[in-house]
């Protein structure tokens, strides 16, 4: 993940970092799903 957010500028990164953290807190994830969803959608 580093490597990657050496690659974009520093306010990118920051935005990119609160994003998920954002989606992580607002989350219910009884199962893990809601979780393999965000990445499977930030991946591809």
């Amino acid at each position: 993940t580093r490597p990657f957010l050496g690659l974009v500028s520093r306010a990118k990164a920051a935005k990119l970092v609160r994003t998920l953290v954002d989606l992580f807190l607002d989350m219910e994830a009884g199962t893990g799903e809601e979780v393999n969803q965000i990445f499977f959608h930030f991946y591809f």
